[in-house]
């Protein structure tokens, strides 16, 4: 399943939160748009998922996307 969030459309995961099938979420840590804390937050909650953290990353990765080909190639 991939998910993602439009910078103008404002929905709730939480339909996440009883699904048990295997989930890769990747953050950016300088988000402008999804706070960083909040989604940190929410995977906690979901024991099921890996997470993976861009460091310096904004909400669309620009200028990292050697970071996303390394984190992909991985899962």
């Amino acid at each position: 399943m991939i998910a993602r969030l439009d910078p103008d459309v404002s929905w709730s995961f939480d339909f996440l939160l009883g699904d048990t099938r295997p989930l890769t979420i990747i953050q950016g840590t300088e988000d402008e748009i999804v706070p960083f804390a909040q989604v940190k937050t929410f995977v906690a909650k979901l024991p099921h998922a890996q997470f993976f953290e861009v460091e310096g990353a904004g909400h669309f990765f620009p200028n990292h996307l050697e970071d996303l080909q390394q984190i992909c190639k991985n899962i």
